[in-house]
């Protein structure tokens, strides 16, 4: 019995060696030539991982211009959050825990051209946009209605998206290969089997 124990232990251990996770490199874009119609400016970057979809690390910095409901203002993970715009167009908002119906919040968006790879490059932007709006109904900061105003909006139709092509060295982000879940639920999965068969 002694020894299935040592060998059950030897064997999940050189499963769980072997099983290394992939690395994931996200790059870091960075955002130039954004020119709104009314005068105000978007600059900064952000961090954007493909593979997961998943953007980190955002500093989005507005100049205020002409909309007076837009003064100057800085979207980052601790005033806004990634609104989860369709494939690679990063946008932010400002609805955080706390909103509600009534509340008055800031959204910020940026269309590239191309899809935005962790190859790097330069791509133009179609469309930037900042708008703002007041919610007016609310289940989280995920499902919620809101009213836009027109006057509370403003556009761009320029500037570039552009990263590094070669990130550097780096740890990078573990993701988890499948492959690699396989393999361990695999190997759990016939050790189960295996004694019960002994016992």
């Amino acid at each position: 019995m002694k020894k299935l124990n040592v060998m059950f232990v030897a064997t999940v251990m050189g499963v769980l060696l072997a099983a290394s996770p992939a690395m994931a490199i996200p790059i870091s874009w960075t955002l130039s030539g954004v020119t709104f119609a009314e005068g105000g400016t978007a600059s900064g970057s952000f961090v954007y991982d493909a593979d997961t979809d998943v953007f980190s690390a955002w500093s989005i910095s507005t100049v205020a211009g002409s909309v007076a409901a837009l003064p100057t203002f800085t979207y980052d993970p601790t005033t806004s959050k990634d609104t989860g715009c369709t494939g690679s167009q990063p946008c932010f908002d400002t609805v955080l825990a706390g909103s509600g119906v009534g509340s008055v919040f800031r959204q910020i968006g940026f269309v590239p051209v191309a899809a935005l790879t962790n190859a790097g490059g330069t791509t133009a932007i179609s469309l930037a946009f900042e708008q703002s709006c007041t919610i007016i109904s609310f289940i989280s900061i995920t499902s919620y209605a809101s009213s836009c105003s027109t006057d509370n909006d403003r556009a761009a139709f320029s500037g570039t998206l552009s990263a590094a092509t070669d990130p550097g060295p780096g740890p990078g982000t573990p993701v988890p290969e499948p492959a690699t879940i396989l393999l361990f639920g695999s190997a759990l999965v016939g050790l189960a089997a295996r004694r019960r068969r002994l016992s």
